[in-house]
């Protein structure tokens, strides 16, 4: 019977954990939407003159290569930093690894069309990898 308590305890305390981190990954996509938003309201006002499809699909592709799997890659130390900080520091950190590795792919004879899918994919992988084993604590 002790046992049995034992585990509905601890299954009432992952519930409450996957709970919290749907609510904080739900309040972050909120901010990601806002944020995506209000590029696409600025280009519109710098490019006037551009169809909204096109200033959209830039925005969408600048979010793609250079914010997503930066703020991914940045998301292991969410306890520590706040949501400003990964979100410019992941930028910075997907510029720079988006643009290595596509450089030295390009050296070695990888076509540059096939980068702006793989790459940032692998980071994504790489990022999920990481966090299942911080998370898993193997």
């Amino acid at each position: 019977m002790a046992k049995k308590k034992n585990n509905d305890k601890t299954v009432n305390q992952e519930i409450k954990q996957n709970m919290k981190i749907a609510s904080f990954v739900k309040k972050e996509t909120l901010i990601m939407s806002i944020l995506f938003f209000i590029g696409v309201f600025i280009m519109k006002i710098v490019f006037y003159n551009e169809n909204i499809f096109v200033i959209l699909r830039t925005m969408l592709s600048f979010f793609w290569l250079f914010v997503l799997p930066g703020f991914a890659l940045m998301y292991y130390w969410h306890e520590k930093i706040n949501f400003v900080e990964r979100f410019l520091l992941g930028v910075a950190l997907s510029l720079a690894i988006i643009g290595i590795i596509s450089y030295y792919l390009g050296l070695v004879g990888f076509n540059i069309k096939y980068d702006i899918l793989l790459l940032p994919l692998v980071c994504f992988a790489v990022s999920a990898f990481v966090l299942m084993r911080k998370f898993t604590k193997i």
